[in-house]
């Protein structure tokens, strides 16, 4: 007799690119689907979650001066909204997490499905990164960097730290990425090796971090 047996990680996967693509296909079912699922999330990694923004504040420099990568709550609203709404429309093109308005962003910070950061040079924000918890062990990351700061090396500090504060959750963590986002698919690369999975809809790809040795300690902010 034939005997089937499924690769928990595979099957993760497959399952929350099937709610890519309900979000995309079917925008009014996910609300239904991700209010659902979202609880789930919560309760799984709430130990993870708890570790992992106890020790993620990083002080350090940037072009020599002082910056600092601390959690956001829903107190930095404003901040995150004024930051996102002053970013030219060529960086939102690629990167829609999640609404962009006052409520959407505070219902982010105040989710415990997320974990948020802000990256402050001599206290301006100038980086705003995530990661959305799934039910499964899988998570999403994203990051965006004001313009007035690329190429100081954020962007690659970014996608460390994130690897490291997932590993912590106990997640894998992943990225929708659009192929013609070039400079992230490129940034990404340069840190790690990485796997596209599966290919989504709009020209989007999913991106998969394997783990690294690197992820077992917190990068320097020191660029």
């Amino acid at each position: 007799m034939a005997s089937w047996s499924l690769h928990p990680v595979r099957v993760a996967m497959n399952l929350d690119t099937l709610a890519y693509r309900i979000k995309y296909n079917f925008p009014a079912a996910f609300q239904v689907f991700y209010s659902i699922t979202r609880g789930v999330a919560v309760v799984r990694h709430k130990r993870g979650r708890q570790a992992a923004l106890a020790c993620a504040t990083i002080r350090g420099t940037i072009s020599g001066r002082d910056s600092v990568i601390r959690p956001l709550e829903s107190d930095d609203t404003g901040l995150v909204q004024t930051f996102l709404s002053g970013l030219p429309k060529e960086h939102l093109r690629y990167f829609q997490p999640h609404g962009m308005d006052h409520n959407a962003i505070s219902g982010v910070l105040s989710s415990r499905a997320y974990c948020c950061y802000g990256v402050f040079v001599e206290e301006q924000i100038k980086a705003y990164c995530l990661i959305k918890l799934f039910p499964t062990r899988n998570a999403y990351i994203g990051r965006l960097v004001a313009p007035d700061c690329a190429g100081q090396g954020i962007g690659k500090f970014l996608s460390r730290y994130l690897c490291w504060q997932s590993s912590i959750i106990q997640v894998t963590p992943s990225s929708t990425i659009h192929r013609n986002n070039f400079p992230s698919l490129a940034s990404h690369r340069a840190v790690r090796e990485t796997a596209i999975t599966d290919e989504l809809p709009n020209g989007f790809v999913r991106v998969v971090y394997p783990k690294t040795e690197s992820d077992s300690h917190p990068p320097e902010l020191h660029l």
